[in-house]
């Protein structure tokens, strides 16, 4: 799985450095703590974002994605805080 990190990733207040150093403990299984990633639909499926445990993304279905975070939170809710916030800014700009 290739996983690059939007340069305009939007995160719950952690900073992205944090989260990077968190992706990496948990793909080497060294963290008990988890990490959820926005993304576009990976699934194939209309939709304008989804939300992933980091952890689920390690399996075997999605090894062959190439996967790009938008966003990055700590918590579920926290995710769909992020995601509120991601379609309020596309709202904004006028793109939806």
């Amino acid at each position: 799985m290739k996983v690059r990190i939007s340069k305009d990733v939007y995160t719950d207040g952690e900073s992205v450095r944090s989260y990077k150093r968190l992706m990496r403990d948990i793909r080497k299984g060294d963290s008990l703590k988890t990490v959820y990633v926005i993304t576009r639909p990976l699934s194939g499926i209309y939709g304008l974002y989804e939300i992933y445990s980091f952890r689920e993304l390690l399996q075997s279905y999605y090894q062959d994605m190439s996967i790009e975070v938008l966003g990055m939170a700590a918590s579920k809710p926290k995710a769909r805080e992020i995601v509120n916030e991601l379609i309020q800014h596309a709202v904004d700009a006028g793109e939806l």
